[in-house]
């Protein structure tokens, strides 16, 4: 039998699916307005016909709506922004922002369009763009200069001679990544490379145990481990300055076509290689057809600068807070005497002690080796006295080679040199 009913929502079941009341058995979710029949595990057939009274909103229902009119007022913090780097990062990396925001690809855009439009005036054959004034030059190129965010707001559309989008985005893209690094990303490396090397300077001096596979190794010393990551991010910085940041202005397909159909007598090549050079571009004379397939990776550029400079801030930030226990790493060379067992068999070699290795092999495999122990293996040796005498002297601690002048030496041996110069 049909039974038709109406379910009130009380506050217990709010946040709760709602089922179906006729039978216990049934579990049947009740929409509204729905008709639900359903087999209980009794076997039994269920049919029930539910609605809600118009004056009865689920908990759910009042949250999607509040969302909603959340959604038409939104507007970005920290709390709406889709990437953590403009929310809960920003502080650390808004930085950037000045450099590779939309509002600086418009900018630079504009920059293009002048400085071509300003190149065209200088191009005799090009009568319809006269040479401009020294007044008409400097008024220009204030535009660039004072170019405002509310100036940016109102920028719609270009018009330039023979010029396709590509030819403005590429040259626009290609400064704004020079200015990002030259202004941000270099200095916040250099900052991480200066502090790594401090380290190397402050703990050179403190020994430590090294380890290969897990096993105790060759001792060096604190401040040598961390100079070793100086060439590594020096030489990242560098290959970075070095890069050729390329310029293409050449139409749509990069041979000229518009340009030498308005004005076969101009040497169009020789023009655009000049204009890109003057932005301090390098040329790229050939170009495939226009695509666009890389618009959108272009414009996450600072999305991935901005996860470097990220790291770069929060190793400073850890570096700051780093504290050495020199005790223990004292007590880890005082219990690994056997890292001794490497300079003892060189000598053992060096003056023609019979099977050396063999020897020092059966003084440690498997067994515990102790100072004693090194010192009466040492006293057993038949080596001349002063070599003998050089064995007793050395023990895990000073056994580290050259490792504090290579970590007080590492800055002579990596400067940090910018490549580019800035716009």
């Amino acid at each position: 039998m049909e039974l038709g009913f109406t379910l009130r929502v009380s506050s217990s079941i709010q946040s709760s699916p709602w089922l179906c009341p006729t039978n216990t058995h049934c579990r049947s979710k009740v929409s509204s307005s729905s008709f639900t029949s359903i087999r209980s595990s009794r076997g039994k057939a269920c049919s029930c016909k539910a609605s809600l009274e118009d004056n009865s909103v689920s908990a759910f229902a009042k949250m999607s709506k509040k969302f909603s009119e959340d959604l038409e007022v939104f507007e970005l913090s920290s709390l709406t922004a889709l990437s953590p780097l403009d929310g809960r990062y920003w502080e650390k990396v808004n930085d950037l922002a000045p450099f590779l925001s939309e509002y600086r690809l418009i900018r630079f855009r504009v920059l293009v369009e002048i400085k071509w439009l300003i190149q065209l005036s200088q191009i005799p054959r090009v009568t319809e763009v006269p040479r401009f004034s020294v007044e008409a030059q400097s008024y220009l190129e204030g535009l660039i200069d004072g170019f405002s965010m509310s100036d940016a707001l109102e920028v719609h559309e270009f018009f330039h001679f023979a010029c396709t989008s590509e030819d403005i985005n590429n040259l626009a893209h290609a400064l704004m990544l020079k200015e990002a690094l030259n202004k941000t990303m270099f200095p916040a490396m250099d900052e991480v490379i200066q502090a790594i090397s401090d380290m190397a300077d402050n703990y050179a001096h403190i020994p430590q145990l090294s380890r290969t596979h897990g096993q105790s190794a060759t001792p060096t010393t604190l401040g040598k481990e961390m100079a070793n990551f100086v060439p590594r991010l020096s030489n990242e910085r560098k290959e970075l300055s070095e890069m050729d940041l390329l310029g293409k202005f050449a139409g749509a397909v990069g041979n000229y076509n518009t340009h030498l159909v308005a004005y076969p007598e101009v040497n169009w090549s020789k023009i655009a290689e000049e204009f890109v050079k003057s932005l301090g571009l390098s040329f790229k004379p050939y170009v495939t057809q226009r695509d666009l397939t890389d618009s959108t990776v272009l414009r996450n550029i600072g999305l991935g600068l901005g996860h470097s400079l990220l790291a770069y801030k929060s190793a400073l930030q850890g570096i700051g807070k780093l504290q050495v226990n020199e005790v223990r790493l004292s007590e880890d060379l005082d219990q690994s005497w056997e890292v001794l067992a490497e300079p003892i068999q060189t000598v053992m070699r060096r003056y023609g002690v019979p099977e050396p290795y063999e020897k020092l092999k059966e003084l440690t495999r498997g067994k515990a080796v102790t100072k004693e122990s090194i010192r009466e293996f040492i006293e057993g040796l038949e080596l001349p006295e002063e070599a003998k005498a050089n064995l007793l002297k050395l023990t895990p601690h000073t056994y580290i080679g050259a490792a504090a002048n290579l970590a007080r030496t590492v800055n002579k041996f990596f400067g940090f040199v910018n490549g580019f110069d800035a716009l």
